[in-house]
C-alpha cells in the first residue's frame, strides 16, 4: 500500500516537473501550466493524506516517515512553481523525486 502511494507521488511530481520544463521552453498554452500544477498539488496532497492514514507496523513506520518528508517537500516544490519560482521548483522537484525514487528502490 505504501509503495503504491510513493509511485503515485513520483508520477505526480514528474508530471509537474515535465510541465514546468515544457512551459519554460514555450511549449504550453496559457493557463495549462496553472491547471496542471493545481491538479498535481491536489494529487500530492491526497497522497500525503493516504500516507498519514495508512496503518504501518514498526518496519513500515520509518519508510512512511521518509515518504511523508519527501511528499511534503514535493508539494512545497509545486507550490513554489505556482508562485512563479520555476527554477527553484525544478531544483526542489529533482531533489525530492530522487528521494522518492530511492524509497521505491528500497522496496
Amino acid at each position: 500500500m505504501l509503495e503504491s502511494v510513493v509511485q503515485d507521488l513520483i508520477s505526480s511530481g514528474r508530471a509537474a516537473e515535465t510541465g514546468l520544463m515544457i512551459d519554460a521552453a514555450g511549449g504550453m498554452l496559457p493557463g495549462s501550466l496553472t491547471t496542471l500544477l493545481s491538479d498535481m498539488s491536489r494529487e500530492i496532497s491526497a497522497s500525503i493524506t493516504e500516507l498519514e492514514l495508512a496503518p504501518a507496523d514498526e518496519g513500515d513506520a520509518l519508510y512512511r516517515a521518509d515518504a511523508l518528508t519527501a511528499a511534503r517537500g514535493t508539494l512545497e516544490a509545486v507550490r513554489l512553481a505556482q508562485y512563479g519560482h520555476t527554477s527553484a521548483a525544478i531544483e526542489e522537484l529533482d531533489t525530492w523525486l530522487a528521494e522518492l525514487s530511492g524509497l521505491e528502490d528500497e522496496q
